[in-house]
């Protein structure tokens, strides 16, 4: 809420006087917010343990954060101990975003993701589908390399 309806807000008015300048400067931002995010996780990921301590919260933290509750629908796999796996299967963000007349937002909130955890030291994120690039899933895997 206190992210997801500000963005959008904020991009529908900016579209209204400029689409392409509204989505290059989205874009931006919230590439430059969840990279800053990626770094500080990144700093963290030298911190002896921390790897192993961040992929086992993944599966507690992902029920809450990703959960039902949340507004998300979600299959997890079991946990394993070099790995974590989910498939997001509704999404709020899609819903909402939608809803609020700019479905084309979702992708980068999708992104965020690879921002923030496509580039951590001894860890691997991977993706390869989103329901916001029209896929019918989105699938999440956090693995120690």
């Amino acid at each position: 809420d206190s992210f997801i309806f500000p963005a959008a807000a904020i991009y529908l008015a900016m579209k209204e006087i400029d689409k392409d300048a509204a989505w290059e400067i989205m874009k931006k931002v919230m590439a430059e917010k969840s990279t800053k995010t990626g770094q500080m996780i990144a700093k963290c990921c030298k911190i002896p343990g921390f790897k192993k301590f961040f992929l086992s919260m993944w599966d507690t933290m992902s029920h809450k954060m990703f959960g039902e509750t949340a507004g998300f629908k979600n299959v997890f796999y079991p946990k394993e101990k070099s790995c974590f796996r989910m498939d997001i299967t509704q999404c709020p963000y899609h819903t909402y975003l939608t809803e609020a007349g700019c479905p084309e937002l979702n992708i980068l909130f999708c992104e965020n993701d690879v921002h923030s955890y496509g580039n951590l030291p001894g860890l691997k994120f991977t993706r390869t589908k989103t329901i916001g690039a029209g896929d019918e899933l989105c699938d999440f895997k956090m693995e120690l390399l």
